[in-house]
């Protein structure tokens, strides 16, 4: 199967693979159309995080049937998109080994599952009811590089998070910036 049509509707929340309790596991089975094989395989597991071993080494998450499936529990749930310079996240990925044709077409797949969400259900998206009730929010990784604190404290804001924490600012853009020799 090629790493560009491998799509995943959602991805459940984590106590959905929680070996320490079973029941939760089997009412998550049907919810998250957990195969019985993988439920099976998940139950053995000792640790949840054991979860992630079983889903392919890359693959996309549908982002719009991700929200619904959250949406339709009454789970109210936020999606983060941060967008990136386009060329130095295909120069990342070029590094690491992935070919151009296949960065492109990942590229291309993202950016419709992306825009497909925010149409949907970011601001003035055609399934929101109000204002205020998206489930949308994008982010410029660029902008929170260069802006951090108050860029940081502002998407808390829109996503309701009460806090004063500051991580450390690391531009990952800058190893793949390559400054023009000085005139």
């Amino acid at each position: 199967v090629n790493d560009t049509q491998i799509l995943l509707d959602s991805i459940a929340p984590v106590q959905c693979f929680s070996p320490s309790d079973v029941s939760i596991l089997q009412k998550c089975k049907h919810d998250a159309s957990i195969s019985q094989e993988v439920f099976e395989e998940v139950s053995s597991r000792q640790q949840a995080e054991d979860m992630v071993s079983l889903l392919p080494n890359r693959y996309f998450v549908n982002v719009t049937s991700h929200i619904e499936w959250y949406l339709s529990r009454d789970i109210d749930i936020s999606v983060v998109l941060v967008m990136r310079d386009t060329s130095i996240s295909k120069k990342e990925w070029i590094s690491c080994g992935i070919s151009s044709t296949l960065v492109d077409a990942s590229f291309e797949k993202s950016m419709g599952l992306m825009k497909e969400a925010f149409v949907a259900y970011g601001m003035h998206g055609s399934r929101v009811p109000k204002v205020g009730t998206e489930h949308v929010l994008i982010v410029s990784y660029e902008g929170l590089m260069e802006m951090k604190d108050s860029y940081l404290y502002e998407i808390y804001n829109e996503l309701g998070i009460d806090s004063t924490f500051l991580p450390s600012f690391i531009d990952g853009n800058a190893k793949y910036i390559i400054d023009p020799p000085p005139e």
